[in-house]
Parts: structure tokens; sequence; C-alpha cells
């Protein structure tokens, strides 16, 4: 829940990991751990990165499936459908091509977000 609110929250204000890892004060891969959740920051560092991404500890820590990351996933497909030149192999994307990548993309953010449930349910149960 943290790491993947840290990343939606992250991409919101365009900071590549390295760019937060600077600005809270440590390395690029401790960023890239949070966001996988295989590491948690301490409490000082939490409040840090709420500070630099403009949001409050709840932002990170609440489960938010659904909102910010269908924001998210909204705002990626618009990205996608008013970009000019999207290509793929050197190729450019014909209108059929993008609406696949459209699908996929959803349907993966879908199975990411079921899959982030469950395991919130087996951690309180």
């Amino acid at each position: 829940m943290f790491g993947t609110n840290l990343k939606i929250l992250r991409l919101k204000n365009k900071l590549t990991q390295a760019e937060l890892a600077a600005q809270v004060g440590v390395s690029s891969s401790t960023i890239g751990m949070y966001e996988s959740g295989r590491r948690e920051p301490d409490h000082a560092t939490l409040l840090k990165i709420a500070q630099i991404l403009g949001a409050s500890t709840d932002d990170l820590l609440t489960d938010h499936t659904g909102g910010e990351k269908k924001e998210l996933l909204s705002e990626i497909r618009h990205f996608l459908i008013n970009s000019d030149s999207l290509m793929f192999n050197g190729q450019p994307l014909t209108d059929e091509e993008l609406s696949q990548v459209i699908e996929a993309m959803e349907l993966s953010a879908e199975i990411a977000m079921r899959r982030s449930k469950e395991n919130s349910r087996k951690g309180r149960g």
C-alpha cells in the first residue's frame, strides 16, 4: 500500500526515483525498495517524503485502491491518446494498436488492484 501510494504521488509530482531520493536524503535504490514493498521508511523519513510530495502521511499509508490509481491510469490513457508519434520497434502505432496497448494497460492495472486488495486482506487476517 505505502509503496504503491509513494509511486503514484512521485509520478504525479513528475519526479524520478533518483530526484526524490536526493531530496529525501536516501539512495534511489531505497526509494525503489519502498515502492516495491521490500522496505519501509522510519517515521522521520515518512514525514519528509510526505512534505516533499505535498501529501499527508495518510495519503501515503491509506489504501486508496481505485481512487488515485484510476486517476493515474486515466492520465496515462489521456497522454497516450493525445501523443502524436507513439512508436513500437521504430514504427508508429496504428489506432487499433494504440487501443490494444490501452486495453492491456487497463487490464494489467485491474489485476494489480485485485492482487493489492487480496494481499491487504491476507495481511489483516
